[in-house]
């Protein structure tokens, strides 16, 4: 499993965790846009204005890692700046408040295991949902 930094497009790849493993000034959200199982990525958003930062799960119901990463950057304020730190699937089931991860991106590769557990535990969408989180082999089409 070794680190990976490229850039694609005008994102900045990176799924190594440098400085925001213990940051408890981190902010987090999670952007899930259906129910059932789909892709996400992995994010960090930087400000370049005031230099503040926070983490992020998004996932919408799009074919590609990449797709999601551009639309969401496209959401972007003009002062932000996007880092895909991997990506995976997510099992969202809105009912029973339960949420797993499982799989790896094909382009970005799996994010940190102990960072998609972070997003998911301390983001106001998904506190109170149970979390199941596997970084696995499997990677979707």
């Amino acid at each position: 499993n070794t680190p990976r930094s490229r850039r694609h497009g005008s994102l900045s790849l990176d799924n190594t965790m440098s400085d925001t493993s213990t940051d408890k000034s981190t902010q987090y959200k999670v952007i899930l846009s259906h129910s059932g199982d789909e892709k996400y990525i992995v994010v960090k958003v930087k400000n370049r204005k005031d230099n503040s930062s926070y983490l992020a799960i998004v996932s919408h119901p799009l074919k590609y890692h990449s797709m999601i990463a551009r639309q969401f950057e496209s959401e972007l304020g003009s002062n932000e700046t996007l880092q895909v730190m991997g990506g995976g699937i997510i099992e969202v089931n809105r009912a029973e408040k339960k949420l797993r991860t499982y799989g790896q991106s094909g382009g970005y590769g799996p994010p940190q295991l102990e960072t998609v557990k972070e997003i998911l535990k301390n983001a106001p969408e998904t506190r109170d949902y149970e979390i199941q989180v596997e970084i696995t082999d499997y990677v979707r089409d």
